[in-house]
């Protein structure tokens, strides 16, 4: 269409610029000079003076009249120019509108998706059908502006009357185009580009021959994706292209490159000849295929910019490198309701799919066999119905065919769905007697869970972690040499023979995604593969699905797997290296389940019938409605329960009760738990012996279970030793240690080995935190007593069972002490694996309780609480430190860090029970001090001092000492030694503000309490009694 040029406003010419008025000023000189002539007169001369003036008056008069000229021109100018303006504008809208009509971008498709039902009307492609809308930005308008303009504003009137902004940019596709940037951004950009091409062409005349799997699942419902069909036009989407083998930008080696892939690439859709037309998607430019003449590279969100050599738009004008664009993004779900809309209007036009096998099946519509084990072609086989082929139902056996099986398949082809109906098919033509299933599922479990209705399945595995997956493979180990010495007892060959029928059933484990799972445990795959090659004899068969088994399988396992089924893959590669042809490939989108199964060298199409829950339930309660008929009847042969090939991982709570009411032992031994040892199949109590394995130490993180372990050693009374705890206070865990290092140096010995034999179990809680918190001077005093207990201890019938959460300090050198070791959770790995563990049993996340056990997983028992939730304690707590008694006439000197405040209140604690003295400057001696008199009835004397004031007054101390006992209150150890003359380390003190340390005359140190206002003193005879 011819758009009619506007025209610039015209300039009309300047105004003349008036000349010099000479006659009107001349004329009043001459006037004047005839009047002066006649008159004689010289006033006459005045009028001479008007000359001037005049002159002056007509040159402004014609100044102004210009400037009002020019004046009415310009606003003249202005009017017409503002008129064109609007022109101008009107004209763009009209173009953009029209521009948009003939390109219609991907926006107004899909809202007005059900209209135009009139499309793919003509036979070939017309003029520009693949043309595509990129997007919104600035083009070459056709609108043209005759005239010169003479002003920067007309300039640039001209300049934005030739450029049209936010107008839809367009290209051929048939030139190649190519998207850079983000994925899901260029995904959501190619998707409306894709739409216009199907929107323009027919799947009579173009075919989606590549698409990538992930990401645009829903093109594969698309007319045009529809396999079998010759096109003369190809349409390629590919994502992330990027050359092999290539090193460099070298721009004729890429090309070459991707001339290569293509050529290679040509069966994808038959009777193609014309190159295709590519939308390629890239991370960067260097990854798109050289035949990409227009680029879009995506800037933001929803911005782009055209780069490349040229990027061509419609009529062929060029559109600069680095020009902006404003991009549509669609939605994958907004493509797929396009796409249902597509399907309608294919069916309406009379475009049909490839035919031949039918198109879906159920697995109702089966003809299986009658019964659940119906005669059998050949006894042990595990052949089944699985599907339809062009001659009718469709048998696998595993056994004949296999022994193993691999499936691949892109997403959205059908895999799991297969997997479904081939359990199902094995589960409705044997008994469990005959084959059992073992699942494996690393998209957590979904897929399979139906399955678990059936009495032949003996477990599902779902996403296991590192520990979960030793498990498994201890697991399957241990079944593969239980099979074996089944095999041994029954003296058979293998599975197939006659003895082994009714007593070892088949295992068939089946695992979907098996490149998921490998990724996740590599170590999986030496299992499997041993599997593979010793499964035949043994009854073990793999069923393996993946997408591209090629890449995910190693040769020795993919040459076990005799039975090969591939549905829809994305190359002819994939197929290849599955089924040996390039079939798979070539399978349409629209039908999932569409299968080439490829056995003994040859090949079939086949569809895989879709299972319905419903069949799976049906099928289940056949069997179990068989079972029970067979024990009625009796059979000579019942079913017996399908044995499963591992035990359920531990419980996360074990009540210790059900554990000492069902174990048998010795007692001499505790118990500790259950212990998991899959590579035996086996779950067991086990218990620790204290005199066969000596002191125990227990390792864990905070809230790992440490603490209630203790309390369930502690609440076994069937044990014949004596189990005590060290305490749970300073002073006691201090006193119990020195009882027992005391007990263990030697003293008494020949005793104790003739006369007590009762064993002795000592229970040390948090020690590298009571370690940690320890004085200075006491921590090595501790270590010395653990280290003494820990060596001697044996002999002396004392063991300890000590949890920590590290072993810090001086602590790390009694490690080597101890007879056993058990590891709680860790904060971290290494902690893990420097506590001497199993690398295989870290768990991050491992349970309370949880702990590994001489190489195993064990789960520690819980004692029986009380209403609070704690562990019930036994025994009652005994002080530690008996309340000072002050006797009539004794005398008490108090050395103390606060002697004023302790003066105080011990004033008012005695009252007139005792005489409390302050020692100050005056006190030089005996006599200076305020003492009672030691005869009976007299009242106690304390006489109150700091450390300095002591020790500058020695002979004072020296003749109070054989009167009374020193007390020492809130002093050092050093203090202590230098006062009471000493070498002996004081008992440990608790924090409370009462303790005090007692040295009598001959210098042992003993704990005591002070009295306060609240107490009363009590008696000697009270006082040694607490």
């Amino acid at each position: 269409m011819t758009i009619e040029p506007l025209t610039l406003p015209e300039h009309p010419p300047d105004p003349h610029r008036g000349s010099f008025p000479l006659v009107a000023s001349v004329a009043p000189l001459i006037a004047a000079c005839a009047i002066w002539a006649i008159t004689r007169s010289p006033f006459a001369l005045v009028f001479a003076a008007l000359s001037p003036i005049v002159a002056v008056a007509g040159m402004v008069d014609g100044r102004w009249h210009a400037r009002r000229q020019r004046r009415k021109h310009r606003i003249q100018v202005r009017r017409q120019t503002a008129r064109l303006r609007e022109q101008i504008v009107l004209r763009h809208d009209d173009e953009r509108t029209r521009r948009a009509h003939r390109y219609p971008p991907a926006a107004a498709l899909l809202r007005d998706a059900e209209g135009d039902i009139t499309r793919w009307r003509g036979g070939r492609a017309d003029s520009g059908a693949t043309t595509l809308a990129l997007g919104l930005g600035t083009v070459r308008s056709e609108l043209s502006i005759g005239g010169s303009p003479r002003t920067d504003d007309e300039r640039q009137l001209c300049a934005s009357a030739t450029s049209l902004g936010d107008a839809v940019v367009v290209t051929d596709a048939a030139a190649g185009l190519g998207i850079v940037g983000p994925v899901a951004q260029a995904r959501a950009v190619a998707r409306g580009y894709l739409v216009q091409l199907v929107h323009a062409l027919s799947p009579e005349l173009a075919g989606l021959a590549v698409v990538p799997h992930e990401g645009w699942e829903w093109a594969a419902g698309l007319p045009h994706a529809a396999g079998g069909r010759k096109t003369e036009i190809r349409i390629e989407v590919r994502e992330k292209y990027r050359t092999t083998g290539v090193e460099g930008n070298s721009s004729g080696a890429r090309a070459a490159s991707v001339e290569s892939a293509r050529r290679s690439q040509a069966g994808d859709v038959p009777g193609a000849s014309a190159a295709p037309l590519v939308i390629a998607l890239a991370d960067s430019i260097e990854a798109l295929p050289t035949s990409c003449r227009t680029v879009v590279r995506i800037v933001g969100a929803g911005n782009a910019e055209l780069i490349g050599a040229e990027a061509i738009s419609a009529g062929g004008e060029a559109v600069g490198e680095g020009a902006g664009l404003a991009l549509e993004l669609v939605t994958a779900a907004e493509a797929e309701r396009f796409v249902r809309v597509l399907r309608r209007h294919a069916a309406a036009a009379g475009i049909s799919a490839m035919r031949g096998v039918p198109p879906s099946v159920r697995f109702a519509q089966l003809a299986v066999p009658a019964g659940l084990a119906g005669p059998k072609t050949k006894p042990g086989s595990l052949d089944c119905v699985i599907g339809l082929d062009e001659s009718g139902v469709r048998m696998l056996d595993l056994v004949s065919q296999g022994p193993h099986a691999v499936v691949g398949g892109t997403t959205g082809s059908g895999k799991s769905e297969l997997l479904i109906t081939w359990v199902t098919a094995m589960a409705a033509a044997h008994t469990p007697d005959e084959v059992t299933f073992l699942l494996i599922d690393f998209k957590g479990g979904a897929a399979f869970a139906p399955l678990t209705a059936l009495p032949h399945t003996v477990g599902v595995m779902t996403d296991l972690d590192h520990v979960a997956a030793s498990r498994a493979l201890a697991s399957l180990g241990a079944e593969l040499r239980s099979r074996e010495r089944t095999l041994a007892q029954l003296k058979a060959t293998d599975i197939a023979d006659p003895a082994c029928r009714g007593r070892l059933a088949r295992l068939v484990i089946v695992v979907d995604e098996f490149a998921a799972m490998l990724e996740a445990l590599p170590e999986l795959h030496a299992v499997l593969s041993d599997v593979a090659a010793r499964g035949r004899s043994l009854g073990v068969h793999l069923i393996l699905c993946t997408q591209r088994p090629a890449g995910a399988m190693r040769d020795a396992l993919l040459a076990n797997c005799g039975l090969r089924l591939s549905l829809r893959v994305n190359n002819r590669a994939d197929s290849q290296a599955v089924v040996g042809t390039d079939a798979a490939a070539a399978l349409p989108a629209t039908n999932p389940g569409r299968c080439i199964i490829g056995s003994d060298g040859a090949t079939a199409l086949v569809q895989i019938a879709v299972t319905e829950v419903d069949d799976i339930d049906a099928i289940a309660r056949a069997t179990h409605a068989a079972d029970a008929a067979a024990r009625e009847s009796g059979a000579q042969h019942v079913p017996a329960r399908a044995r499963r090939p591992w035990l359920d991982p531990l419980p996360a709570e074990i009540p210790l009760g059900t554990l000492i009411a069902g174990a048998e032992g010795s007692n001499e031994s505790l118990v500790l738990g259950v212990e998991d040892v899959p590579e035996e199949q086996r779950q067991s109590v086990v218990r620790y012996c204290p005199r066969l394995e000596g002191s125990l130490l227990v390792l864990g993180a905070q809230h790992s279970g440490k603490s209630t372990m203790l309390s369930s050693l502690a609440a076994q009374s069937g044990f014949s030793g004596a189990v005590l705890s060290l305490g749970d206070t300073a002073e006691r865990r201090w006193d119990a240690l020195r009882w027992a290092s005391e007990r263990c140096s030697g003293h008494d010995l020949d005793d104790l080995r003739q006369g007590e034999t009762r064993q002795t179990l000592l229970l040390a809680d948090d020690i590298d935190s009571v370690y940690s918190r320890l004085p200075g001077d006491y921590q090595q005093e501790f270590v010395e007593m653990l280290s003494t207990v820990l060596r001697d201890g044996p002999a002396a019938g004392i063991r300890l069972v000590v949890t920590v959460q590290r072993l810090v300090g001086a602590l790390g050198s009694l490690a080597a002490l101890f007879g056993a070791q058990l590891v709680l959770r860790m904060p971290n790995r290494q902690e893990h694996l420097l506590a001497g563990a199993d690398a295989t049993l870290y768990e991050e996340t491992l349970r309370p309780g949880g702990a590994c056990w001489k190489g195993h997983r064990v789960q520690l028992a819980l004692p029986e609480t009380e209403e609070n939730g704690r562990p019930r304690q036994r025994g009652a707590r005994k002080e530690t430190a008996p309340l000072l008694a002050f006797e009539p006439g004794s005398v008490l000197l108090l050395v103390t860090r606060a002697p004023a405040r302790r003066l105080r209140e011990l004033q008012a604690a005695l009252g007139a029970g005792a005489v409390v003295t302050g020692l100050d400057a005056r006190s030089t001696d005996v006599a200076s001090l305020d003492v009672s008199s030691t005869s009976a009835g007299s009242p106690a004397s304390v006489i109150v001092g700091d450390p300095d004031a002591w020790q500058a007054r020695w002979s004072l101390l020296g003749t109070l000492r054989t009167r009374g006992m020193l007390a020492f209150d809130g002093c050092t150890p050093a203090e202590v030694r230098a006062i009471a003359r000493t070498r002996a380390l004081p008992p440990l003190l608790g924090p409370e503000r009462d303790r005090v340390w007692l040295c009598d005359a001959e210098g042992h140190l003993s704990r005591a309490r002070l009295p306060t206002a609240s107490l009363t003193a009590v008696s000697p005879t009270t006082a040694n009694a607490e």
